[in-house]
């Protein structure tokens, strides 16, 4: 119809099942002169000049969309990415809530379990420390501070025994001599992984027995329990 009919502009987007209809061209009523001067240009051109303007100016091409079945087949194909997609990110939100669950759980019952040795340690009638391999003090209780007089600065989270054996030396607890040499000799022995056991006497006049056990992870626990009455 276009080529026959002489629409120039159009292009045929889709199909459809109507018939084919008549097309014409219309003018004015009010413009009869008009409609006279197109029908005798019209009828003025030969047939061979109709076919030279119908292949010069006017092309037809055919633009359909996509068929159902491509439709389906690229639905299908982009549905089944999308659910992929949405089930791993549903197992891998669950994973992850349950991982979170399982960790907060372990830290749970590690606060509740560091708690328990606070209070079981507070509670002891013993003076207890506990230094791990690298000479870090872990944990310890009022008992060894005060048996020890020793000051807070020497007992903060994740000092080392050092500067505490130092003080020590220094307060005459490991006898006469260089201070330096005594220190270095005390943590040499703590440090032997042999278990020790020792006595001494605080300013109070009160006499402890003390003992140094070895821990699997290369440290030591020590205790000072008090024998004054023993002694006497």
């Amino acid at each position: 119809l276009i080529e026959k009919f002489g629409f120039a502009n159009l292009k045929i987007a889709a199909q459809t099942d109507y018939a084919h209809d008549t097309q014409a061209i219309g003018v004015r009523r009010d413009w009869p002169e008009l409609a006279s001067m197109i029908n005798k240009s019209l009828a003025a051109i030969t047939e061979a000049e109709h076919a030279a303007l119908r292949e010069k100016a006017l092309s037809v091409s055919l633009v359909t969309g996509l068929d159902a079945t491509t439709v389906a087949k690229w639905g299908g194909g982009i549905g089944a990415v999308v659910i992929a997609v949405i089930v791993v990110f549903v197992l891998w939100t669950r994973r992850l809530g349950r991982e979170i669950a399982e960790r907060n759980r372990a830290e749970r019952e590690s606060a509740e379990q560091t708690a328990l040795l606070e209070k079981t340690m507070e509670n002891m009638g013993q003076g207890i420390a506990l230094f791990d391999k690298d000479r870090h003090l872990l944990a310890f209780n009022h008992n060894y501070q005060e048996i020890l007089e020793l000051p807070d600065d020497l007992l903060t989270a994740g000092q080392t025994i050092d500067p505490l054996v130092d003080y020590l030396a220094g307060q005459g607890f490991y006898g006469p001599g260089d201070t330096k040499a005594l220190a270095a000799e005390r943590i040499a022995q703590l440090f032997s992984g042999k278990s020790l056991s020792s006595e001494f006497t605080n300013s109070k006049q009160r006499t402890y027995l003390v003992v140094t056990h070895p821990t699997e992870d290369g440290g030591f626990v020590i205790t000072y329990s008090d024998i004054t009455q023993r002694k006497q």
